[in-house]
């Protein structure tokens, strides 16, 4: 779902936006809608790359991969048809890393409940102690 959102925000916020506000979708995304930090960072990868790719490949197309190979060339790499990947790996790098830190900004300010470790290794044998009672090992 966040991999969608970020690739539809990407898409249509590029011809709006400057290049950057991929990033700000993605810290967004970040934000309000992935659980786990790998979640975060996959989804804004993902979606930001994607975005990037198909739209670095469709201009690429649109003037007969003149542009791509003159930038191969330029950085010495073996086909032009490198370019709109890489171009996609740089922005999936960044919008993984502005979906990471929109993650790291929501564990900072709304923290998870902390866990109460009970079991059968604790000392209460997994029954929580009862008030006033010693709890030490005898």
């Amino acid at each position: 779902m966040a991999t969608l959102i970020l690739f539809a925000a990407s898409l249509l916020g590029g011809y709006l936006f400057p290049w950057w506000w991929p990033a700000v979708a993605a810290y967004a995304v970040g934000f309000w809608l992935p659980r786990r930090a790998g979640a975060a960072f996959a989804s804004g990868f993902a979606g930001t790359a994607l975005a990037w790719t198909a739209c670095a490949g469709f201009l690429d197309l649109r003037n007969h991969h003149l542009l791509s190979n003159r930038i191969a060339d330029l950085f010495h790499l073996p086909a032009g048809a490198l370019v709109p990947f890489l171009t996609g790996l740089i922005g999936g790098i960044m919008g993984g890393m502005a979906a990471w830190a929109g993650f790291a900004l929501r564990a900072y300010v709304k923290p998870r409940a902390p866990v109460a470790v009970t079991g059968p290794d604790s000392d209460t044998g997994g029954a929580p102690a009862a008030a006033g009672e010693d709890t030490a090992a005898v």
